[in-house]
């Protein structure tokens, strides 16, 4: 065999390697190819028409809607909120109707949309796609079939779609079948806008459609209608899917049972075409739950999930008022109220109830729910109180242990407590710690640390310190709390107990080295328990790595103008304002001890600490003060005798 053979055939091994390895590569993108997906925007959908349009193979959920603007946003921002994968504000009159180009659909003057998008988040346009460029990078092709402002889900950054047609009538289902099918010829993506208008005649073809196409279908409703508008529910609809399987859809995004949110349909889609992008911020979607009955089981999770919202609001009065009380009763009469420590401690025992047993009472109405925590409270109250044995102490270091060990272990305990409850209709958080329980939980691990302090030698008080800090810190971590203006708001704490339990006594030199490294190690051990979590901390951190300083500074501006509107609002200011004078007015008695003076003092920064890093701030401050409150209006004679 001569060289020159040898070669040839060393060359067609090569090119046939070369080959296999290409087609091998690009068949995942070749079948993908083939794939085609429906995304249907309906009018309303409650669950009986859930229950009725849902087939054997069929994922049901429900999806919070809320974009940037929250509560009562317009259809634009929630189709722009899916199509780009990030929460955003489109004002309804920027849309100016679409028209046909050709085969296509143009939406008239999209610079409109992109105008209000750059003016409300600076650069946006240059920084995220829409989900219409992300399928024409791909050579896939996109339609819609409708008259309305929902053709913006698959929009490109120029406002246009490959094909479309307008309705002339949603009774035709001939039409609507014959139209479905022809777009899909052409295009891979297609959006349908339809309008059942309640009727069961339209219904149906809809439930016909969606059982004849070949296509994962992605059933949306625009509207909040029938039993899913339960009271002070505004964002949360029930969805549904065909193509990933029979059971309850879940998000990493949400940590919630049957709860995903509009930011996780693009990413779900993306991911089911193997396309990549990173500026989203939704998860992929996933179904778990194969129950024999999924429609019920999603109802009752919705009924859990708004009737815990009516009981958070309501505990969050009873916790206010009653501590306000005394708070007035103190400044008319001058004095403390040991014998009344069943009625002050009240809101924290109330606490302690609704976490040992909130998951089982969360299942009742919600009257059932409040009467039953605070008869509940107040005979265990009344029964310590005969024991003598009804202590802070106890309670704030039962408090504190029961949430650390929660957060931790089963996180559900806390989040079916009405203290714990995030509240999933505005969406503002769906797991972790709100600021309710933030607050109480630095509010009873200060209250318990100072008590557990009293009296000790030097070294026991800073071994308390050494293990309580951590603890924590770690608590409000990524990992576990994910509550990022709390973990701030515990750096600073943790910070000045190391300072005067190690640091106070050293030289100003040896101070300032040490407290750089002290700062230096807590916030090595907070980025190290976020690293690889999904969690609100490590989402802000990649935000701002992706899109630089402006995202930065908008979170800032937008969180400041929260903390400003929130502080505002009543009861919450008229609580801040008589707190604060009450916490004041210890401070300046002369009369009063001065180890007292400083925990007030403590805990009184701290709490402003909290008010000034959280959106909800006042709220964590209400809570936070409550627990030292209760300790100087419960303070016994042989300490009050100086008052």
């Amino acid at each position: 065999m001569n060289l020159n053979r040898i070669m040839k055939i060393r060359a067609f091994f090569i090119f046939l390697a070369a080959f296999v390895l290409v087609f091998a590569s690009n068949t995942d993108s070749f079948a993908k190819k083939d794939k085609k997906t429906v995304i249907i925007a309906l009018d309303k959908m409650d669950f009986r028409d859930l229950n009725y349009l849902m087939g054997d193979e069929s994922a049901i959920g429900v999806m919070s809607a809320k974009t940037a603007r929250g509560n009562g946003s317009s259809l634009e921002s929630q189709y722009t909120t899916i199509s780009t994968g990030i929460r955003v504000t489109v004002k309804e009159e920027d849309f100016y109707g679409i028209e046909k180009y050709g085969e296509g659909i143009q939406i008239k003057e999209f610079s409109e949309i992109k105008r209000g998008l750059d003016e409300r988040y600076e650069g946006f346009t240059e920084k995220f796609k829409f989900s219409g460029d992300l399928f024409h990078q791909k050579g896939l092709k996109t339609a819609f079939l409708g008259n309305d402002s929902a053709a913006i889900l698959l929009a490109d950054s120029n406002g246009f779609i490959d094909y479309g047609d307008f309705f002339s009538s949603f009774d035709d289902y001939d039409f609507l079948r014959n139209s479905t099918l022809e777009l899909l010829e052409k295009a891979d993506l297609l959006a349908i806008s339809y309008d059942a208008e309640a009727s069961i005649n339209r219904l149906e073809m809809i439930k016909n459609l969606i059982e004849e196409i070949d296509a994962d279908v992605y059933l949306l409703p625009k509207y909040i209608g029938g039993n899913a508008a339960v009271i002070n529910n505004t964002t949360i609809k029930p969805i549904m899917i065909k193509g990933m399987g029979r059971g309850i859809l879940n998000s990493n995004t949400t940590k919630r049972e049957a709860l995903v949110t509009n930011i996780d349909i693009m990413p779900t889609i993306l991911e089911s075409y193997g396309i990549e992008y990173d500026g989203i911020v939704g998860k992929v979607l996933s179904v778990d739950d194969d129950s024999e009955n999924l429609i019920e089981d999603l109802k009752a999770k919705f009924l859990r999930y708004t009737n815990l919202t009516r009981i958070k609001y309501s505990f969050n009065i009873m916790v206010i008022y009653t501590i306000l009380i005394f708070i007035l009763l103190y400044f008319i009469q001058k004095r403390n109220f040991e014998n009344y420590d069943i009625f002050i401690y009240l809101p924290l025992t109330s606490i302690l109830v609704s976490l040992y047993i909130g998951s089982f009472l969360a299942d009742f109405h919600n009257k059932i729910y409040i009467f039953g925590t605070i008869a509940i409270a107040f005979i265990l109250n009344f029964i310590l109180k005969k024991l003598k044995i009804l202590n802070l102490k106890y309670i704030s270091l039962l408090i504190f242990t029961t949430i650390v060990v929660g957060i931790v272990i089963y996180p559900e305990i806390i989040y079916n407590s009405f203290v714990g409850y995030n509240n999933l209709i505005s969406g503002g958080r769906f797991f972790g710690f709100n600021n309710d329980i933030m607050g109480t939980l630095i509010g009873s691990f200060l209250l318990s640390y100072i008590y557990l302090r009293e009296n000790k030698e030097r070294y026991k008080r800073q071994i308390i310190t050494i293990i309580m800090v951590p603890i924590l810190l770690i608590s409000l971590s990524g990992r576990f709390g994910s509550n990022f203006g709390g973990l701030l708001t515990a750096i600073v704490l943790s910070s000045i107990l190391i300072y005067f339990d190690f640091l106070e006594n050293i030289s100003f030199k040896k101070k300032l080295i040490s407290a750089t490294l002290v700062v230096l190690l807590i916030i090595l051990g907070v980025i190290y328990m976020t690293k690889g979590s999904d969690n609100h901390i490590a989402e802000f951190a990649e935000r701002v790595r992706l899109y630089g300083s402006e995202e930065f500074f908008y979170m800032v501006r937008r969180k400041f103008f929260q903390v400003i509107n929130n502080a505002k609002r009543m009861p919450w200011y008229m609580a801040l304002i008589l707190q604060t004078t009450f916490l004041l007015n210890i401070i300046k008695d002369r009369k009063i001890e001065s180890e007292i003076v400083k925990s007030v003092k403590l805990f009184l920064f701290i709490a402003f600490v909290a008010l000034l890093t959280n959106d909800t701030g006042v709220v964590a401050f209400i809570y936070m003060n409550s627990f030292i409150i209760a300790r100087i209006l419960t303070r016994r004679d042989k300490e009050s005798r100086t008052l």
